[in-house]
């Protein structure tokens, strides 16, 4: 019988809902992945951004979607949510890979040193993306978060949507 880690770790390496399906068997339920994998503080942090800022489908959706970008873009790893390792040469920091332009008056550690701060910036970018393109509606503001153009279908939104999705 496997531990539970290896299941645990079974489960986030395994990218088709097939695999996972085929593991669990077919009448068990697929475990929701990303949440499972989350650090309890990211997500304390999105069900209070999601509270704050809640997107078409309502906090639980808003929930799983801050989620599914925090695993897309930190891997929930502490050395980037902690902002000791930046992406986009450097300009990306924490959880979400927030660029400066998106921290409002915030600092720079301010950011790195809160996931509720982290949390509801990524809330209200994706927010602002929903206000300016409505009719593009998630799809559009996640693409618009991934990339700035909530037109741009890229790889990292359909990553993302995915990860969404399936929670």
């Amino acid at each position: 019988m496997r531990s539970l880690t290896a299941f645990l770790l079974l489960l986030l390496v395994s990218s088709s809902a097939e695999a996972r399906q085929r593991h669990l068997g077919r009448r068990r339920a697929i475990v929701n992945v990303v949440e499972v994998a989350a650090p309890i503080s990211l997500q304390k942090a999105a069900e209070a951004a999601a509270k704050e800022t809640p997107l078409p489908g309502g906090e639980a959706a808003t929930k799983k979607l801050l989620l599914a970008i925090a695993r897309h873009e930190s891997g929930f790893r502490s050395d980037v949510i902690r902002c000791r390792l930046k992406g986009d040469g450097g300009k990306a920091h924490g959880a979400y890979q927030i660029h400066p332009e998106g921290f409002g008056s915030h600092t720079s550690a301010e950011v790195c040193g809160s996931d509720r701060l982290q949390a509801r910036l990524a809330a209200k970018i994706l927010a602002k993306y929903l206000t300016m393109f409505p009719s593009l509606g998630v799809v559009g503001a996640v693409r618009g978060y991934a990339s700035g153009n909530p037109r741009r279908d890229t790889k990292a939104a359909r990553e993302i949507l995915a990860l969404w999705r399936r929670s």
